[in-house]
């Protein structure tokens, strides 16, 4: 009985490590920087967006973001896989037989999980925005799509939403799970009241926090534009970029705010 209360208590330890702390902040890093890169091509909701040049601190922030996404995914996938061996080959009940359905979510959520992983590794290739540029001619549909960039371009935007909503459902699924291992533990008499709420009270708390600090950085980036939308002195949007296609010179940041006065 000891031992196999020690199998199953390694197993959800390594899960919920692996969903709750990795793959949850993992993903808050992948969203941070589908905001970066939307704000720095001004695809924010504004019309009228001036960018000026960030020194390379935009880049190399989306770097830190993209690989703290990948480390977490990837750890937490190792640890996930770890834990799905031991108890395949440790429990010594079939999975399809577990309360809660807990074992027939757990094989669907490491199946989407390995999915996902896949589709990270093969994602197609962004286009770039001179090639955006090349393709903004006059052909005709048809030829357009027999180019290299539109088709690469399709492809992308369809990994873009499936990797997006597959992530979320995964993740979704996980926590669930992770839950629903708890209330197994509990209802076996491996856990009592205290053990369930002390698990709960961690758990929630961190993803709480987790979900603070994401609220907490939108708001200082939202401070700060509207800082340097003050230093303008005018009311337009300004954005801090890289990207070459999206810095504006100091030549036309000065005509365009001289040329267009604010209302009194």
């Amino acid at each position: 009985m000891i031992e196999y209360y020690y199998v199953r208590l390694v197993h959800g330890v390594l899960m919920t490590v692996a969903f709750v702390f990795c793959h949850y902040l993992g993903a808050y890093a992948g969203n941070r920087l589908v905001k970066e890169e939307r704000k720095a091509k001004g695809e924010e909701g504004q019309d009228d967006v001036v960018v000026v040049d960030g020194g390379g601190w935009w880049r190399k922030r989306s770097k830190i973001l993209f690989w703290s996404h990948v480390v977490l995914q990837v750890v937490g996938l190792g640890l996930g896989t770890g834990s799905f061996v031991y108890s395949m080959t440790k429990f010594e009940i079939p999975y399809e037989y577990v309360q809660y359905k807990h074992g027939t979510l757990g094989i669907w959520v490491m199946g989407l999980c390995y999915f996902q992983g896949l589709l990270g590794v093969v994602r197609p290739k962004p286009v770039s925005q001179e090639e955006m540029a090349m393709l903004g001619g006059g052909k005709g549909l048809l030829s357009k799509l027999r180019q290299g960039p539109v088709l690469r371009l399709c492809l992308r935007r369809s990994f873009e939403y499936l990797h997006s909503v597959l992530g979320k459902v995964v993740l979704a699924l996980g926590l669930i799970n992770c839950f629903t291992g708890v209330a197994l533990m509990k209802s076996i008499g491996y856990l009592d009241e205290e053990g369930v709420e002390k698990w709960a009270g961690w758990t929630v708390g961190w993803l709480v926090l987790v979900f603070l600090l994401d609220g907490v950085v939108d708001k200082y980036e939202s401070d700060s534009r509207k800082v340097a939308r003050a230093a303008a002195g005018r009311d337009l949007p300004v954005q801090v970029a890289e990207s070459p296609v999206l810095v504006a010179s100091e030549q036309e940041l000065t005509r365009r705010t001289h040329s267009e006065p604010t209302e009194p």
